[in-house]
């Protein structure tokens, strides 16, 4: 969320499609996953389009919100890994749950710093609990696939998003990209397809 205040909705949903990079590696480790050559270069692919939204364009992007979103990445890779080992064991609805409990609790140690900076007003607050039933929402779905699917597969397909993402911002709050940037989308989004359609196939 930090991050966001340096970069674009889009950089950042960017980097949820490359998020399949970093649970490659805890896969391959904790849950003894393979992947094909085909699948690997579509991996690459993924970084390669991140790449070209941030600094291998026509300017370098490179900053601290780059470094923020770059930290999630190993994160996010075990949280996955992790969270699909859970669901051998219980249900994806409390792997969601405990999930955000823990996640509200990590906030609510903030909150002193939180209102320093002063009181959100109603409409801030609507927004809010709307975005927080958004993740809910969307950690379930996530921890359900996760059930009957491979993780890095899951993670891959979820690198979709990006697309949904630069449409939002671009008609929302004017989005400007350059070519190169551009496409850096649609290489991600591609790349994640391909990956999908390798592990259907």
């Amino acid at each position: 969320a930090y991050a966001l205040t340096f970069t674009t909705a889009t950089n950042r949903s960017l980097f949820q499609a490359a998020y399949p990079a970093a649970t490659l590696l805890f896969a391959h480790a904790m849950l003894h996953e393979r992947l094909s050559l085909g699948q690997y270069l579509s991996v690459a692919g993924i970084m390669l389009g991140l790449l070209l939204m941030n600094g291998l364009g026509d300017n370098l992007r490179f900053g601290l919100g780059f470094g923020l979103l770059a930290l999630t990445m190993p994160l996010i890779g075990f949280s996955d890994v992790h969270g699909k080992r859970l669901t051998e064991h219980v249900s994806p609805v409390l792997v969601a749950c405990g999930r955000n409990v823990y996640g509200a609790v990590s906030v609510l140690l903030l909150a002193p710093w939180l209102f320093a900076v002063g009181v959100p007003a109603l409409m801030e607050f609507l927004w809010l609990a709307a975005a927080g039933a958004a993740q809910a929402i969307g950690v379930w779905t996530l921890y359900r696939a996760l059930e009957s699917g491979r993780a890095s597969l899951v993670a891959s397909l979820i690198a979709t998003a990006p697309l949904i993402t630069v449409l939002a911002e671009a008609s929302l709050l004017d989005l400007e990209l350059d070519k190169w940037q551009w496409l850096g989308v649609a290489v991600v989004v591609l790349a994640a397809f391909e990956l999908g359609r390798r592990e259907q196939s």
